[in-house]
């Protein structure tokens, strides 16, 4: 992607400020937001890890949270809940649009609330669809309440977002929704 002049002009959508939470940032994550900056758009990333250098001098902010821990379950379920919490909060304290990412699945389920509260704007950009995915690794039963509620919640957030897409999709398609 090629980035534009530094200037309102050739910011995307008139995009200045965007909040992104991810919990685990992977070299698409960092390559988009490296072209965002580029373009002229204040980026700050919440995230437990990211795939740069240590050394590496990055064009965007990175606000490290707490990081995934896959095993045993009850750990992941705590690191998902503490990066929620943390995301959250620098959520309510940034208020500017944002992109959501459901890597942990729980920050897009509070999104609604806070759109409505605060009218914080976002997209969603959903890589797992849960709780789909703990259903077919049989974590969950999909008759279940906790499942019900969640697909609730789910539609809701999808709902009230200025926008989602699949990992697959342009980042373009969503960016003039923000501003």
């Amino acid at each position: 992607m090629n980035a534009a002049p530094n200037s309102s002009r050739g910011r995307p959508g008139g995009l200045r400020r965007l909040l992104v939470i991810n919990q685990v940032a992977g070299p698409l994550m960092r390559e988009l937001l490296e072209d965002l900056s580029a373009a002229g758009v204040r980026c700050t990333l919440v995230t437990g890890w990211l795939d740069a250098e240590p050394e590496q001098e990055l064009p965007f902010e990175v606000a490290y949270a707490r990081r995934l821990t896959k095993a045993p379950a009850w750990r992941r379920l705590w690191s998902w809940g503490l990066f929620t919490a943390q995301a959250l909060w620098r959520a309510t304290r940034q208020r500017c649009p944002m992109v959501v990412v459901t890597n942990p699945p729980w920050p897009m389920l509070a999104m609604p609330l806070l759109r409505r509260l605060l009218g914080l704007r976002y997209v969603l950009l959903v890589y797992d669809i849960y709780p789909d995915i703990l259903e077919r690794m049989g974590r969950l039963s999909s008759a279940g309440c906790c499942a019900r509620l969640w697909r609730r919640l789910s539609a809701r957030a999808l709902a009230a977002a200025a926008r989602g897409c699949g990992g697959g999709s342009a980042p373009g398609r969503w960016r003039g929704r923000l501003g």
